[in-house]
């Protein structure tokens, strides 16, 4: 169909586009300016979202074929209507071919994506993973090696491989008590055929002077392992179906085969794989045709990945997505999470944007909508690490790529070399067995953001997210480069929040600790927070914010954690009106957790009440993975179980 406004309104648009879906596209009102700031094509456009400056919203988007939809702008109609439908580069349509579009509204922006991701996975029976998914990758510290990471193709002298290497980075973590649970390798693992523009696999083993031990067990722990595209002189291409690309100088080939997924995953995870990575995912959308020639082509070959995931009990990863692939992650059952980001490679700002490292709450409303945990990739927790290899060796903003990272979702993976890791930067992310401490959602652009942008299009890099405990939410506010202080009114504030009239806010990375009143007139003003120049670094601001309860308690939760109070620390709150406030929690074996809490009807440093609790170090309630997971005995966690007790003079910790 083709949308056709026939006369000016006002009413401005927002969509998404580029390889990560890096790139915001609100630059004004849909009269005028379309032409110009609008990209249509196989990677941009869609969804896009009509809204009004009260923020009524329509979002019109494709309900099929999400590989090969596209938006594109009439000629004779340029900057009135929109034409939505298949690229015009598919050679064939087959017979009885049907293509949907769909017209959702809402009351923001935001309410009618996810509107629409719930169209989408009703109709695939996907469910979203909210607030824990059930992934190992997802749920726990790990150490990453792919791009920008310090020892990302590139080994330290004194070891003949990188088997010694990985050993060494997993004792000296262990003698620091930084508590990885699993590591994962990227693409200078396997045998690889390198192109002019690309890599294509060639046979997914080890590289001898790589692993000589091969994908086996030897390093002990869980494993995400990576995928670049397919050589068409892989070692594969006579027992399997491929899909040759038509362009590409036939450079690359897709498997259209299950049984070619089923049995390399067996080789990964008999030595210990949970996560696979497939990544170059524009590429092959842009550049090679599968998705964009034949009619399900791309669709069949990621059902089949999706499949072998299934049967082989891991959890799948997309990178460098457009928007069309996260669509379309609402029929990948394993999918869980997808990159949002560009590699870490710190290179000299501006090339790229240093906002590429963190720029993700618009992107994360669409990731959220279609079930997806975005991921920000590596950090690292230092500011400088000489000899990290050919990349900027400095990470000038380490606690807010920690932060950013954890709010997003998907994994967090540190990527120090060894001995510059921050251990106090890495353990506000999780518990001390490394289960990770994470926010219900993905941390997203709230409502007020599209309105105060309507007429100016100025960018606000504002994030929200939140813990739900029972009837009432705890709220993670971020900031990232404000060149003037924001007024974020408490409407921005997501979840349940019945008979919530008051909040207390601090800043857990900001002592001393200044707690601010925040009420329905008095809003959180986040203040500003730039580099007065052109930079190397972001400046943010962080806030965790939390309800007055009916009986007049504050629990503040962790101050040393970036999401204060995650479920997989507070289990249950129960007031006992005024006199008392029990607060249920778990941690793990030998680990000491401090809360903080407020007296009733206390708003300040003076009504500041501490427990500590000091957990045994056997606890007996073992956590019991889903049986969809490939996940050993000996990767199991226990939780030991609490109840924090105050009366508005102290608070202590009776252990069960």
């Amino acid at each position: 169909p083709t949308f056709h406004l026939s006369s000016p309104m006002d009413l401005n648009y927002f969509s998404w586009a580029g390889c990560q879906i890096q790139h915001r596209m609100a630059d004004g009102p849909w009269f005028g300016k379309w032409p110009s700031t609008l990209k249509a094509g196989i990677e941009a456009g869609l969804p896009l979202i009509w809204y009004t400056k009260n923020l009524r919203s329509v979002i019109v988007a494709p309900l099929s074929n999400h590989l090969e939809a596209l938006h594109a702008m009439p000629h004779q109609l340029m900057g009135e209507a929109l034409a939505c439908g298949v690229t015009g580069t598919l050679q064939s349509l087959p017979k009885g071919f049907k293509h949907g579009t769909a017209l959702v509204g809402g009351r923001d922006p935001h309410e009618a994506t996810i509107s629409y991701g719930d169209v989408l996975l009703n109709e695939s029976g996907k469910k979203r993973m909210y607030p824990e998914p059930k992934d190992f990758i997802l749920t726990h510290l790990g150490y990453w090696m792919d791009d920008g990471a310090y020892y990302y193709h590139m080994k330290d002298s004194q070891f003949p491989t990188y088997e010694p290497l990985l050993l060494t980075i997993k004792a000296q973590a262990e003698a620091e008590e930084i508590p990885f649970r699993y590591f994962q390798w990227d693409d200078w693992w396997p045998h690889l055929v390198y192109g002019q523009d690309t890599e294509g696999l060639e046979y997914w083993w080890p590289l001898e002077n790589v692993f000589p031990s091969g994908l086996t067990d030897w390093l002990g722990l869980p494993l995400s392992l990576y995928n670049p595209t397919y050589s068409t002189h892989n070692v594969y291409r006579k027992k399997y179906k491929w899909a040759v690309s038509p362009y590409d100088h036939k450079r690359n080939a897709i498997p259209i085969d299950k049984q070619f997924y089923i049995d390399i995953f067996k080789n990964g995870t008999a030595a210990g794989m949970a996560m696979f990575e497939q990544d170059f995912m524009c590429y092959f959308q842009d550049f090679t045709g599968f998705m964009t020639t034949k009619v399900g082509q791309g669709a069949e070959w990621l059902h089949y990945l999706d499949m072998a995931a299934q049967k082989s009990k891991i959890s799948l990863q997309l990178c460098m997505l457009n928007p069309n692939h996260v669509l379309y992650a609402t029929k990948m059952m394993q999918m869980t999470n997808g990159r949002g980001t560009a590699d870490n490679t710190r290179h000299k700002w501006p090339n790229p944007p240093i906002a590429a490292r963190w720029n993700m709450m618009y992107s994360d409303i669409l990731f959220y909508a279609t079930g997806v945990w975005p991921s920000r990739d590596n950090v690292f927790t230092a500011r400088n690490e000489p000899g990290c290899g050919w990349y900027n060796c400095t990470q000038l903003d380490p606690q807010l790529a920690t932060t950013n990272a954890i709010l997003c979702g998907g994994p967090y993976g540190p990527s120090d070399g060894i001995g510059y890791m921050d251990r106090d930067i890495v353990l506000r992310s999780c518990r001390t067995d490394g289960v990770l401490l994470r926010p219900d959602i993905p941390a997203t652009a709230p409502p007020s953001t599209f309105q105060a942008s309507f007429d100016n299009m100025d960018l606000y890099n504002i994030s929200v997210t939140y813990s739900q405990h029972g009837n009432h939410s705890w709220h993670y506010v971020m900031g990232i480069d404000l060149e003037a202080p924001y007024s974020l009114p408490t409407t921005d504030f997501l979840g349940t929040n019945v008979g919530t009239q008051a909040w207390v806010a601090y800043q857990p990375w900001v002592t001393p600790e200044v707690f601010v009143p925040v009420s329905f007139a008095k809003p959180l003003v986040l203040p500003r927070c730039s580099p007065d120049e052109p930079t190397e670094w972001s400046a943010f601001t962080y806030w965790s914010v939390a309800p007055v309860l009916p009986s007049g308690w504050v629990l503040l939760g962790e101050p040393n954690k970036v999401v204060t109070t995650s479920h997989k620390r507070f289990e249950k709150i129960v007031e006992i009106h005024d006199e008392e406030l029990h607060v249920s929690v778990v941690g793990a074996p030998a680990e000491v957790i401090e809360v903080w809490v407020l007296a009733p009807h206390e708003t300040t440093i003076n009504g500041l009440l501490i427990a500590t609790c000091k957990f045994p170090t056997t606890c007996p309630n073992k956590v019991v993975w889903p049986t969809n997971t490939n996940m050993p005995e000996k990767f199991v966690d226990y939780n030991c179980d609490a109840t924090i007790v105050c009366t508005p003079m102290s608070c202590g910790c009776d252990m069960k």
